[in-house]
């Protein structure tokens, strides 16, 4: 008898200017997961899987039809008895990328060590460590993969980085949350473009780094913060504990309001920059600020 599951996931990947990424969706406990739903009337499993991608990343591809493994998810206001999820995922190698039929999921690259941090963030310990083994198991199935199959995704929004990155005490280290990925890559093309360097995790974080110590490193040796401010950043941890750091360290922070929300009183003093409406007229404040 067929093995069954409460839910099927894809776990997608790609390689990046030869970089291996997986992808990561919001969901509306606005945590980081991979693309998942139930499996509809007569469709297979890794039909399932396959679809979800679609629909909730804008992804399309090559997917297994043998599960890569199974994992065990707690879904928040579960309307049924219980609240563990039995997950069937699927790995699947993007070779499309599409716009999302579900804008709000905020479809987010990650490497790899980034994507096991993403997916430990406000879970539970024993149901991240389930995200995290997940993550691990597509790994060892990727390593398997000839290097002559490892082609780039179709993605003509894909940037590769720079091998001659500045140094980090001539950039900005920007704080965010995950969440508010969209404006924050927005944010640090313009403020690059304009001859003002920034440290971003999602692009200074290689294959292979320990997280913690990238951040140290960058918390400690960049001149200065950019601290975008919406309710999830106000309420993360790790956005938390890196403005302490940079305000206990004697860094400049420049806190940038882009959603109302309420704000620490160590925040909550310094003149923010209002970013709500008119972002080009912000910008435009921002770069004059960073000009004096």
């Amino acid at each position: 008898m067929p093995e069954t599951y409460d839910q099927v996931a894809a776990v997608c990947y790609r390689w990046r200017a030869g970089q291996l990424e997986f992808l990561l969706v919001m969901s509306s406990g606005r945590r980081w997961l991979f693309p998942k739903g139930n499996i509809e009337p007569g469709e297979d499993a890794w039909s399932g899987a396959e679809r979800e991608a679609y629909e909730e990343a804008g992804v399309t591809g090559s997917i297994q039809s043998e599960p890569l493994t199974i994992f065990k998810h707690h879904k928040r206001d579960l309307k049924r008895k219980g609240s563990e999820l039995k997950i069937a995922a699927f790995l699947l190698h993007v070779e499309q990328i599409v716009p999302s039929q579900e804008a709000h999921r905020n479809p987010t690259w990650f490497t790899p060590q980034q994507a096991m941090a993403a997916v430990a963030e406000s879970r539970e310990f024993v149901y991240a460590k389930e995200m995290q083994r997940v993550i691990q198991e597509a790994l060892t199935e990727i390593e398997n993969i000839p290097a002559a199959e490892r082609a780039d995704s179709d993605d003509e929004t894909i940037t590769v980085r720079a091998t001659n990155s500045p140094p980090l005490s001539e950039r900005l280290f920007l704080s965010y949350a995950r969440v508010d990925s969209v404006f924050v890559d927005w944010l640090a093309d313009q403020l690059t473009g304009q001859g003002h360097p920034i440290w971003l995790d999602r692009r200074d974080i290689q294959p292979g780094d320990v997280w913690d110590d990238r951040i140290d490193e960058g918390l400690r040796a960049c001149k200065g913060m950019l601290l975008v401010m919406t309710p999830s950043a106000m309420e993360s941890d790790t956005v938390s504990s890196e403005w302490k750091f940079a305000l206990d360290q004697g860094k400049p922070l420049i806190p940038l309001l882009l959603q109302d929300c309420d704000r620490h009183f160590r925040i909550a003093k310094l003149q923010y920059i209002d970013f709500r409406t008119d972002r080009s007229a912000a910008l435009d404040e921002l770069l004059t600020w960073l000009a004096e």
